[in-house]
């Protein structure tokens, strides 16, 4: 395949994946959902620490400690657990809203009520002394982020139809505001309640209807082909020197905290976790750039390669692969953009049996996108089995890119001697003409 190819499926691709990333709905769900990932990884460290491996009885030294570090602050550790993890559908409800209602020029605050309102009038599920929390956690996200878009986009309908109560001008900003939002929230109110009516009569309510909806997407984008697509679409499109990431993410990344949210959530009941498909997973398995780094470091022969991979091996690290990306280029560039295809390819297949297989423990605590792959791997999994996998499939990654890089490094080599011969011609020609001139 050549460049031109590249650029065409760029150009035809590229306007399309563009307005869909860029579309407001889409990046707030996005940012919605990276804001509570902070609150996700305090929620990951008071799991990890409440659930130490094993039994009291039986352990020693370190993991000792642990289980009466777990038993002491069990209490604190719960009220963590509860105020991040076990409410997370709140706090992705207020993203959510918060950029949305931004985004359209709406009051923040009054949106986040009415959304907030919303959502309760939805979850009301009473119990023998109160109230059921279960929809305030992972089984309430798609829950929240439906009813933020609902309810956002229901107010500016209001308010721009100005079904509102209206104040003369006299009157402060801080006074009316209030009673501007009164109208479009007790219509909210109303409609919650008419819909609560409607799924009653199937037995239904609307989190369970949200959760039928998205179920099929959660089961395919946990499985293997699910998440092979959706590595292949990450990387495919940054070949193409579209970013990837801006339009798969808004797609996979709510699927994503929900895997990890559930999997932390079965872990403190004391369960198995059962979904692969997590930010840890994505970071170790679905980034192998730097295998490409450490293949141009081996073979690479050209002044530009080895320079890219110097400059650009600590970033990788670290999961910066713009420098890389942009540098060497992979962008455009079939022989890098192929072998960088492959090779998640690879890693993808592997990570994914590997994690199915049982012997390694599942990425379930959330992490960092920022840290090393082998160190991120190991926080979300807490298995030092997995630190092993990572890199032997990195070992086996720079191998596949080896054959790659001397391909495009023995291009740049040719151009590289061309460019020598071409500038020693020059220098030639400029030494005659200098030389002529004196002579004159």
């Amino acid at each position: 395949m050549k460049g031109k190819t590249f650029e065409s499926l760029r150009d035809k691709l590229g306007p399309a994946l563009a307005s869909f990333s860029e579309n407001v709905v889409v990046k707030s769900i996005q940012r919605g959902f990276m804001a509570t990932i902070a609150l996700l990884i305090i929620g990951g460290m008071a799991t990890l620490l409440a659930s130490p491996p094993g039994s009291a009885e039986t352990a020693s030294g370190i993991m000792l400690l642990w289980h009466n570090f777990a038993t002491t602050f069990a209490t604190p550790l719960s009220a963590i657990s509860f105020a991040t993890m076990d409410t997370l559908s709140i706090w992705t409800l207020i993203g959510i809203t918060y950029v949305l209602a931004t985004s359209l020029d709406q009051d923040p605050v009054s949106n986040i009520f009415g959304a907030g309102t919303l959502f309760f009038v939805f979850t009301y599920t009473p119990v023998d002394g109160g109230i059921s929390a279960r929809y305030f956690g992972s089984m309430g996200l798609f829950t929240a982020m439906v009813v933020a878009i609902v309810s956002v986009y229901m107010i500016k309908f209001l308010i721009d139809k100005n079904v509102t109560i209206h104040f003369p001008d006299s009157v402060p900003d801080m006074v009316a505001r209030p009673f501007k939002a009164l109208v479009p929230a007790v219509i909210i109110i109303i409609f919650g309640v008419c819909i609560n009516g409607i799924l009653g009569m199937f037995e239904m309510n609307f989190p369970t209807l949200i959760v039928a909806i998205f179920k099929p997407l959660v089961q395919f984008t946990d499985s293997f082909v699910g998440v092979l697509i959706i590595a292949f679409m990450v990387h495919f499109l940054w070949s193409l020197g579209i970013h990837g990431g801006a339009v798969v993410m808004p797609i996979a990344m709510p699927i994503m905290v929900r895997n990890a949210a559930e999997n932390m959530e079965k872990i403190s009941a004391g369960l198995e976790p059962t979904n692969i498909f997590t930010v840890g997973f994505y970071g170790a398995f679905i980034m192998p750039l730097i295998g490409m780094v450490i293949a141009m470091l081996i073979v690479g022969r050209s002044v530009h390669i080895r320079t890219v991979a110097k400059m650009g091996l600590v970033p990788m690290i670290f999961n910066i692969t713009e420098p890389v990306g942009f540098g060497a280029p992979v962008v455009l560039n079939p022989p890098l953009a192929i072998g960088r295809i492959v090779a998640v390819i690879f890693s993808t297949t592997v990570g994914y049996f590997a994690m199915a297989s049982g012997f390694f423990a599942l990425p379930s605590f959330q992490v960092p996108m920022m840290i090393p792959g082998f160190a991120g791997l190991f926080l979300s999994t807490a298995d030092w089995k997995t630190v092993v996998l990572w890199f032997i499939v990195t070992a086996v990654v720079t191998v596949i890119y080896i054959p790659f890089v001397k391909a495009y490094d023995y291009q740049l080599l040719k151009q590289e001697k061309q460019d020598e011969i071409e500038a020693a011609e020059a220098e030639k020609k400029n030494d005659m003409i200098a030389a002529g001139a004196q002579e004159v």
